[in-house]
């Protein structure tokens, strides 16, 4: 794709109708359908091409978890950062039924030794280290 041009792309991952690339450096970029918050720039249109999350900027994400609706964000630091729509099972943590249009920390995940995470449609896996 012409605007990842130059930029060293670790790992792509596909939601529902949208995409989300890792760049080798841990920048993240989304594409596709807009509604629910779900490509993590604030706003619910759809966007034709790559674009980096902004509000990600200045941390360095190494792994991420796609679900439908709902992106997660692991740091280098092992912090945890979602955004999209979480349901009633509370899949970005605190916040439970509502959308964050932007990425949020995930206060309940903080100070945990997270090494993995997976997504699936309806739920959140995390992966700890424990010592």
């Amino acid at each position: 794709m012409e605007k990842l041009e130059g930029i060293e792309i670790k790992r792509v991952y596909c939601g529902s109708q949208f995409s989300v690339a890792l760049s080798a450096g841990g920048e993240v970029f989304t594409w596709g359908r807009g509604d629910d918050f779900r490509l993590g720039n604030g706003s619910e249109e759809h966007v034709r091409y790559p674009r980096k999350v902004e509000a990600m900027s200045g941390k360095v994400v190494t792994q991420l978890a796609v679900s439908q609706f709902f992106c997660l964000a692991l740091t280098e630091d092992s912090q945890v950062y979602g955004w999209g729509r979480s349901d009633a099972s509370g899949c970005l943590g605190e916040v439970t039924g509502s959308f964050l249009p932007q990425p949020a920390l995930i206060h309940s995940l903080k100070g945990r030794s997270i090494v993995g995470m997976a997504a699936g449609p309806l739920q959140v896996n995390t992966i700890y280290k424990y010592d």
